[in-house]
């Protein structure tokens, strides 16, 4: 990094402030932090295209730049092909870095790749760090080394494995000056709007998820985490389940403070432990997914130019620097004893 140099964090499935160690690595620099959205077409469209998705994300985004503003901050909002458009925008407020939360999935990892190889022709640095899960995939795995394959001798080494430090939100993000861009409206995506009653999602951003989670923590004892080995399936209690899906998915909430407070909140009882577990199925498909070598995620540098270092040391782990599940892993873990369908995300 050269001195004086901004630096830009490129916020992706981690729209918050609380618990995001790109966005702390960025800010311990005492450089000024260019907070970018890219609005990327490709993640509206296709198979996989949900209006309520992506009508959480607009709103979350636009939570986030509130956020930011009341740090005295800016959020850019920049549309078109990540490849292109983080490169420009880095030319732009003429940064010397990158910074990212770790993406896991394979298109996130294609993406990284050719987005950092754009950035390298300029002289800038594309920095992975962690951030969407609780352990990453160097974290836990056998003794020989190898990924695990079956969840139960996986889940003893993940509940064996130190969870991180939380990190405080900033008091403040030191900004540059520049042309923020419009949050786009979810007709200009091509998505006429939520398919579900406004009353029934939940409210998007930050702040209402840590709001969600406060009262699921304060809902016991017949409700919250010291309760969900008793509620967990029972559909027909709206307060028998976290709600915090939304949240995980777009990273509103992080995942390691959900597990620390969810912990705290009955001394590591049943309740609370079973939740946590399954914060570590969520983890478990991103750690197979990650390791499965028929993957053509998994063809090349598997994510090592982009993850700086080596995730079981203590620095790491309190987040400095640090990739996702394949079908292959996913069905030998669906053809274990998961219940309620192997959900990724806890209820």
């Amino acid at each position: 990094m050269r001195a004086d140099r901004p630096v830009v964090v490129w916020f992706r499935r981690d729209l918050r402030l609380h618990d995001h160690p790109a966005l702390t690595d960025a800010l311990s620099r005492g450089v000024p932090v260019a907070a970018l959205v890219v609005i990327d077409p490709a993640l509206f469209r296709g198979r996989f295209a949900s209006p309520n998705r992506a009508w959480f994300f607009v709103r979350s985004v636009a939570a986030l730049r509130e956020s930011l503003e009341g740090l005295g901050s800016r959020l850019f909002i920049r549309a078109g092909g990540p490849v292109a458009v983080v490169p420009e925008f880095a030319r732009e407020v003429g940064a010397s870095d990158v910074l990212v939360s770790r993406d896991y999935t394979p298109y996130g990892r294609r993406r990284d790749r050719a987005v950092a190889d754009a950035l390298r022709a300029d002289g800038v640095k594309l920095h992975a760090r962690r951030g969407l899960l609780i352990h990453e995939p160097e974290d836990v795995v056998a003794a020989d080394g190898d990924a695990y394959a079956v969840f139960g001798p996986y889940q003893r080494r993940w509940w064996g494995t130190a969870m991180r430090d939380v990190l405080d939100a900033p008091p403040s993000v030191p900004t540059v000056d520049g042309d923020v861009g419009e949050i786009p409206d979810l007709a200009s995506l091509g998505i006429d709007g939520s398919t579900t009653a406004g009353d029934a999602l939940p409210d998007p951003g930050e702040v209402a998820g840590r709001e969600r989670l406060g009262a699921w923590l304060a809902a016991g004892p017949d409700h919250g985490p010291a309760a969900y080995h008793r509620t967990r399936s029972d559909l027909a209690d709206d307060r028998a389940t976290s709600r915090l899906s939304a949240d995980l998915r777009f990273g509103t909430l992080s995942p390691v403070e959900i597990a620390t407070h969810a912990l705290a909140a009955d001394g590591g009882g049943e309740g609370s432990r079973r939740f946590v577990t399954e914060l570590a199925w969520r983890d478990f498909y991103a750690h197979a997914l990650w390791h499965d070598r028929a993957s053509p995620a998994n063809r090349s540098t598997s994510g090592t130019a982009l993850w700086g270092g080596n995730a079981t040391t203590t620095a790491s782990r309190r987040g400095g620097t640090a990739g996702p599940a394949s079908p292959s892993s996913t069905r030998r873990c669906g053809s274990s004893a998961r219940p309620v369908g192997c959900r990724t995300e806890p209820g």
